[in-house]
């Protein structure tokens, strides 16, 4: 008989991790750099103005795709030329799975866009427009079979102050995630309104609807 030194180590299979991300999709416009901006009527030349994907959401999903892990994004652009392009640039230039099937379309709301200016002597600077990010809700992000239906060992939401619409359902949604084993994460991102705890947030960060990070 081995000795307990001489016996074979204990092996624990891994499970490779599979992410859903929800959240919200934005048209990042850049614009700079800037040594001023412009006076009120006045005009001023840049050598930048450049438009891409963005927002919290579709980012973390795009770079968690990008580093070779299997991920899912769950958001809504409108039914415009800024929502063509983003699902143009997720199908063709992301690793983001099925794309095509998880970005919801609405009608209702243009594509959240969002304009930064940018210089070396002026404060980084935004307008924004939330558009179908704001409007969403979780039902129509996660519209066949809900949570229960998404296939992930982690959830992560992303721009929650955006996402206003997904508030009222991300309470259940996260406590069913968490009774299923599914880890949840969430980056809140930035509050435009400067209120950082309302009752919804509250939510995210206290008792069984919290989420783990």
């Amino acid at each position: 008989t081995a000795s307990p030194s001489m016996a074979a180590p204990m092996t624990t299979a891994l499970i490779a991790p599979k992410f859903a991300v929800i959240g919200d999709a934005f048209v990042d416009i850049s614009v700079g750099p800037l040594d001023t901006l412009p006076a009120p009527g006045g005009d001023v030349e840049v050598s930048t103005i450049s438009q891409g994907p963005g927002g919290s959401a579709l980012n973390t999903a795009w770079h968690l795709a990008s580093q070779g892990v299997a991920c899912t994004l769950h958001a809504a652009v409108g039914a415009d030329r800024m929502g063509q392009m983003l699902r143009t640039a997720l199908e063709a230039e992301s690793k983001v799975e099925g794309a095509g099937k998880t970005l919801v379309v609405l009608g209702r709301d243009a594509t959240a866009t969002c304009l930064a200016m940018f210089g070396p002597r002026v404060d980084r600077t935004f307008i924004s427009t939330y558009g179908a990010a704001k409007s969403a809700t979780m039902s129509e992000l996660l519209p066949a079979g809900g949570v229960d239906a998404v296939d992930a060992t982690h959830v992560h939401i992303g721009g929650f102050y955006v996402c206003k619409g997904l508030h009222g359902g991300l309470p259940a949604a996260v406590k069913r995630l968490k009774e299923r084993g599914v880890k949840v994460s969430m980056d809140p991102n930035f509050d435009a309104a400067g209120e950082w705890t309302p009752a919804a947030m509250l939510s995210m960060i206290r008792g069984p609807t919290a989420v783990d990070v």
